[in-house]
């Protein structure tokens, strides 16, 4: 497969990814920052939502299947406090909006199969019938919102990485702080307005 040529309307910033430094700043609210956050990529790969959902995560099954581990890039990116996270809390936010989610499908379906018998019989349904249904509506509105990206993901997005791993494709969404950026890393990084992307 050749590679296809990306242009970007605003331009994007290549850096050297064994050497990239981001301004001691929040790349969200260009605040002071003061917490380092951990944003770890693993290049063309599915990203699943727990590691250990994983096939290749665990040995024995790497050995079995004859895999190896996929090549991952961690970026350390300084934060302020309010916009700090951390991958497990949000794995585990996440999952647990998977399991209610689960529970009031189930509770939602015989809550309609009972509505549905007393609007046959012309009976008025009971309150617990609507209480399941706004129930399972705010269950379904909360997992949409933890499945949103992050304040990080949005304010720095990673656009791809070239053939040999060695240069990341950043999109930042502060023009200031892509300009802070490109100070950091004078001689590691520098704006393209295209790519190629296998």
């Amino acid at each position: 497969m050749s590679p296809q040529r990306v242009v970007f309307n605003e331009p994007v910033v290549r850096a050297a990814i064994d050497k990239v430094r981001f301004p001691k700043k929040c790349p969200v609210c260009g605040a002071r920052a003061t917490r380092v956050s951990r944003v770890t990529v693993v290049p063309g790969k599915k990203q699943y939502l727990r590691p250990i959902w994983d096939p290749i995560y665990s040995p024995t099954q790497r050995r079995r299947m004859g895999l190896s581990l996929p090549e991952t890039r961690t970026l350390l990116v300084p934060v302020c406090e309010d916009h700090m996270y951390s991958d497990e809390d949000y794995c585990r936010y996440r999952t647990l909006c998977m399991l209610a989610d689960g529970l009031s499908m189930a509770m939602l379906a015989f809550a309609l199969l009972t509505l549905g018998g007393d609007l046959w019989q012309g009976q008025t349904s009971d309150v617990w019938v609507y209480g399941v249904m706004v129930l399972a509506a705010v269950s379904f509105i909360i997992t949409v919102t933890a499945f949103r990206s992050r304040p990080i993901e949005s304010a720095m997005r990673i656009v791809g990485f070239d053939a040999g791993l060695q240069n990341v494709w950043l999109d930042f969404k502060n023009r200031g702080y892509r300009d802070e950026f490109l100070k950091e890393n004078p001689m590691t990084a520098e704006l393209v307005s295209w790519v190629l992307k296998a």
